[in-house]
């Protein structure tokens, strides 16, 4: 995926990474106004996406686990589908090439709104 966050140092890899979520140009809601967006990029564009995915898991099954959480994540993640070309070769056997994604989770477009 071409919206990864490799750039800087701010990207985590190896043992302490158990999936990947989009980050680079990310449309967001900003601040201005009750409905103006605006595209960012950074892991703190990531982990929302991680957030809602979870949200739409528990929103589902809401006596799931932690863990059963985390496997689901996993689980229904793609796979192999990341260019870890960046990444040092030390690090490319330790990080998992897992993608979130939503497919089956929610039928339709997600996006964020004000409520």
């Amino acid at each position: 995926s071409d919206q990864l966050y490799w750039s800087g140092s701010g990207t985590n890899f190896g043992k302490c990474v158990d999936i990947f979520a989009p980050g680079e140009n990310i449309l967001a809601a900003n601040h201005t106004c009750n409905n103006c967006t605006k595209i960012l990029s950074g892991t703190s564009m990531s982990a929302p996406l991680v957030s809602g995915l979870v949200a739409l898991y528990l929103q589902k099954q809401p006596l799931l686990s932690p863990d059963e959480v985390k496997t689901l994540l996993k689980n229904n993640s793609l796979k192999g589908q990341l260019n870890f070309d960046p990444l040092t070769d030390e690090a490319r056997p330790y990080t998992p090439n897992n993608l979130i994604q939503t497919t089956g989770i929610y039928k339709g477009r997600i996006v964020c709104a004000f409520v």
